[in-house]
């Protein structure tokens, strides 16, 4: 019955999958050792299944980008062609959000089980009382269900170096992951979200910080 009761919970759970996403925000010291005589062009693009509304997160990351590079970096549309002598950084949003699932453990619980037997003979010469106690090993399956929120960052990264004669261009896959149990609710769902997204976005000012860096050498 327990069990019965338990796959029951599982397919309710797993069949009223939940999605959460969040407006990621990047936080860092702007850059205001340097001034390029090209800005690097940046451009968005979000391509998330899930996506309903994504000029809020598009938006966010334009604010925080232009705090950070100030006049260094400018933007543009996904799709512009970039011209010679400009290096474009395009940033397609894969995913940025926490998902809800379950898993079930098995595992075995030991104890013994003690049990107390005596017995009573009565003879002629008298009567005869024995008592043996016997200590037997039991094992016992248990099974666990487990809620937890994965949450995922992931942005595709093309880079267009349109600066030298071969107009290579480089994609940079950035991933996150992170795994909360749903202690807190869509709490525990934020923070998934939120600490997969700081490793990737540290990733990315890196790759920003980078390019900067070789701009700089080069003018």
């Amino acid at each position: 019955m327990k069990k019965l009761a338990l796959i029951l919970l599982v397919t309710l759970t797993c069949s009223c999958q939940t999605y959460r996403t969040i407006t990621p925000t990047i936080s860092a010291s702007p850059r205001t050792e340097y001034k390029l005589e090209k800005p690097i062009i940046i451009a968005f693009k979000d391509s998330r299944q899930t996506a309903k509304n994504n000029a809020p997160i598009i938006d966010s990351l334009k604010t925080d980008l232009k705090r950070i590079y100030g006049d260094n970096i400018t933007f543009a549309s996904f799709y512009d062609k970039t011209d010679n002598g400009r290096v474009a950084i395009k940033i397609d949003i894969k995913e940025i959000g926490s998902t809800f699932g379950t898993r079930v453990i098995k595992y075995q619980s030991y104890y013994n089980q003690v049990t107390a037997v005596s017995s009573s003979i009565s003879t002629y010469w008298g009567s005869s009382v024995s008592s043996v106690i016997v200590s037997q090993p039991v094992i016992r399956n248990n099974y666990s269900a487990q809620g937890y929120w994965v949450g995922t960052s992931y942005l595709n990264v093309t880079l267009v170096d349109k600066l030298h004669k071969g107009d290579d261009i480089y994609d940079f896959p950035f991933v996150g992951e992170d795994m909360q149990s749903n202690t807190w609710g869509y709490k525990s769902a934020k923070t998934a979200a939120e600490k997969s997204w700081s490793k990737v976005s540290i990733h990315l000012l890196e790759l920003i910080d980078s390019i900067s860096l070789k701009l700089i050498e080069s003018e």
